[in-house]
């Protein structure tokens, strides 16, 4: 367990240097990592591997995922955290847009202020060093702000990828999206409502109705500050509008 959490930190260490500098880890150290991962002895049972929600863990203690799994290898959000990916992204878009408005609330933000807002949001800084996964009821879940696994409790595993993962999904939000449409949401929940929990219906907009990345079941379970209540009441505004 001790020499896994070592491999969890090499790996860190060199998406966080990839990151910072611009440069990918070298090869021989990318090589060097899957070699001493894929000897690890596996702590718990990983047999049975859901494609819904990722590994399944039987055992006890640390998670750990050997080389070849869809989360060694990913290089983009697996699909069994797509939701969290979405959910971390939407996130980050209101924090930020909310905090550009501080000082003009009435007043619409000029385009390039929201592009370069938006941009700076969906860079490797913003989710490098705050994210990871977490083993919680034997799932692997991802953990930072604005989701839920944050304050699960459950041992670290030490995989490749979630911040990279995450830039990729946030990068995949704002291409779709696009910018303005990102902007509109936000105007339209956080200042023409004046909703106090203006980043629920932004994020639902987002990853559950547009994108399509989150089942209201998933969005429950991931997205931090989302209840039954808000569900009970956005499901029955949307079938109101319809």
């Amino acid at each position: 367990m001790r020499s896994l959490l070592i491999v969890g930190v090499l790996l860190a260490a060199a998406v966080a240097r990839a990151q910072d500098d611009g440069a990918p880890p070298s090869e021989a150290e990318m090589e060097e990592m899957r070699k001493r991962q894929a000897s690890m002895p596996r702590q718990g049972n990983f047999d049975d591997y859901d494609e819904e929600h990722g590994p399944v863990d039987r055992g006890q203690g640390l998670a750990s995922v050997k080389a070849g799994d869809e989360e060694w290898e990913a290089k983009v959000c697996p699909r069994h955290m797509r939701c969290d990916c979405c959910a971390a992204s939407a996130f980050w878009i209101h924090r930020s847009l909310k905090l550009a408005h501080k000082e003009r609330f009435m007043k619409k933000l000029r385009e390039d202020v929201v592009i370069d807002t938006i941009d700076d949001v969906c860079l490797p800084k913003t989710f490098s060093r705050t994210y990871g996964i977490k083993n919680v009821n034997g799932r692997h879940v991802l953990s930072g702000g604005g989701l839920k696994g944050f304050y699960a409790s459950g041992g670290a595993s030490g995989v490749l990828g979630p911040g990279q993962w995450l830039n990729a999904a946030c990068r995949e939000v704002q291409g779709e999206m696009e910018e303005d449409g990102l902007y509109d949401l936000f105007w339209e929940y956080h200042v023409k409502q004046g909703l106090e929990k203006s980043d629920v219906p932004f994020f639902r907009d987002i990853c559950i109705k547009r994108m399509k990345k989150c089942t209201e079941k998933e969005a429950l379970a991931s997205y931090d500050g989302y209840d039954e209540k808000d569900q009970k009441e956005w499901m029955a505004k949307d079938k109101k509008s319809k």
